[in-house]
């Protein structure tokens, strides 16, 4: 009986800890930009909320294709996508923090066939579910920085499905799908 009395009494202050952790990061908003996506020619803007206990913060994100720079690192060329992730940190709130959780991602896709013989063009709606892990830091009370990489797998459903019969290619289909981040942004 003993034993479970210091086990659960360490169990309570290790979580204390991590909501004490807290400190200068009262802050419970985060507004931040994907700059790796704008290489792409992407603007991808997030919103995070810390909930009230700060473990756990939910996060919305867009990402609007604005510019085609023809540099050609993805296949594709990104219309619009919309997502949702839930992080946890373990560690509560601070300076430098890990967190992990689910992730959600549903948006609109363009993909250009070139060959000698044709040319189409193939409209996709996909959505994917990944699991997301990174770290934030906390550079001042305001400024923040963060990384973040997920991988799942995508869904996709081709929206002109007669350009397709020509090719030869399936309509639906699954994929590995990821992310990777390097966000800038502000906390307040």
């Amino acid at each position: 009986m003993r034993k479970l009395f210091y086990i659960v009494v360490i169990v309570i202050c290790g979580y204390s800890q991590a909501i004490a952790q807290v400190g200068n990061y009262r802050e419970k908003n985060i507004v931040s930009v994907n700059c790796l996506n704008l290489v792409n020619g992407n603007l991808h803007l997030q919103y995070e909320r810390i909930l009230n206990n700060p473990i756990f913060g939910a996060k919305l994100s867009t990402n609007i294709g604005v510019a085609d720079l023809g540099l050609d690192i993805l296949t594709y060329r990104r219309k619009f996508t919309a997502g949702a992730d839930f992080n946890i940190y373990p560690t509560g709130q601070g300076k430098v923090r890990y967190f992990v959780g689910p992730a959600f991602r549903a948006g609109a896709l363009r993909e250009e066939f070139q060959n000698s013989f044709a040319s189409l063009v193939i409209d996709y709606s996909y959505y994917s579910l990944l699991l997301s892990n990174g770290f934030h830091i906390n550079l001042g009370t305001s400024f923040y920085l963060s990384f973040q990489a997920a991988v799942g797998i995508g869904f996709f459903n081709a929206r002109n499905k007669d350009q397709l019969q020509t090719l030869q290619l399936d309509d639906n289909f699954a994929e590995p799908d990821g992310i990777l981040a390097f966000n800038a942004g502000w906390r307040f």
